[in-house]
């Protein structure tokens, strides 16, 4: 969540966070509404009865945005399903994983499958959670591609907002410095000797 959370300070872009996870209002909006940035599952795409190339061709820029381990993918995602709070900071311990094994491997099979689905597509942005998060090697490439010269809002993409294993989560982002008012001058009286 947090890339889109950039992308969409970055670019005063709306955010539309899993239009198809939520309410047919928001795909609506995912269709139809100019200035945005969509973030969602190619599943939840597909189980909407959307066709994934048809919808991501209808946007300006897509970026694929994707663990490089598909096993982290699928414990956070059974994480998640425990917590019922899919915005709040976890964290996953070994105990946890083995008590949850047979769930994480299902999990594990569905992301292999919409990983494949992602790498089969061409012509798109790809960046992986460890090039934004860890060496930061993605964070460029993603400026160049969506045209921000100057980024304001880097701090969201800093990994203590990550919600595995972060430690603040979206609180406390470190933006652009509010401008300080310029005040306004007092008028000097105009004197008129004669």
């Amino acid at each position: 969540m947090s890339l889109t959370s950039w992308i969409s300070q970055e670019l005063n872009l709306q955010f539309n966070h899993e239009p198809f996870n939520t309410n047919q209002d928001f795909v609506d909006l995912a269709f139809n509404q100019d200035n945005q940035v969509v973030k969602d599952f190619p599943n939840h795409i597909e189980n909407a009865g959307v066709n994934l190339y048809d919808f991501i061709n209808t946007f300006d820029k897509v970026i694929i945005h994707t663990r490089e381990d598909n096993m982290d993918t699928a414990i956070s995602l059974s994480k998640m399903g425990h917590n019922h709070d899919y915005h709040k900071i976890y964290k996953v311990d070994e105990n946890w994983v083995e008590e949850h094994k047979d769930e994480i491997d299902n999990h594990l099979n569905q992301v292999n499958r919409e990983k494949k689905k992602l790498m089969e597509l061409t012509g798109y942005l790809n960046v992986t959670y460890n090039g934004i998060y860890e060496t930061k090697e993605d964070i460029s490439r993603l400026t160049e591609y969506l045209g921000i010269d100057n980024p304001k809002w880097l701090d969201i993409l800093n990994k203590r907002h990550r919600l595995r294993d972060g430690s603040i989560g979206m609180g406390n982002v470190i933006g652009p410095p509010t401008p300080t008012p310029t005040p306004t001058p007092t008028p000097t009286p105009t004197i008129k000797l004669i």
